[in-house]
């Protein structure tokens, strides 16, 4: 696997978008601007999540409600 590649299929559009969602009702414009909060990679930064990513992110911003891990 080269490097910054995801591994594993990628995330559908609309689970991208309920996360952008999520993000948006916490203040972050952007996936970039959640990057260091919530510890995205610069692949994630970008928007391009594989299915377990974009699963495990949803369940912490479900679970954690408004704040952004430690």
């Amino acid at each position: 696997m080269a490097f910054g590649q995801a591994a594993g299929p990628p995330a559908p559009a609309r689970r991208v978008a309920e996360l952008a969602d999520l993000l948006a009702e916490r203040g972050y414009d952007s996936f970039k601007e959640a990057r260091h909060p919530f510890g995205l990679t610069q692949r994630q930064a970008a928007g391009k999540f594989t299915v377990a990513e974009a699963e495990e992110l949803l369940e912490r911003l479900e679970a954690d409600g408004d704040t952004p891990p430690e």
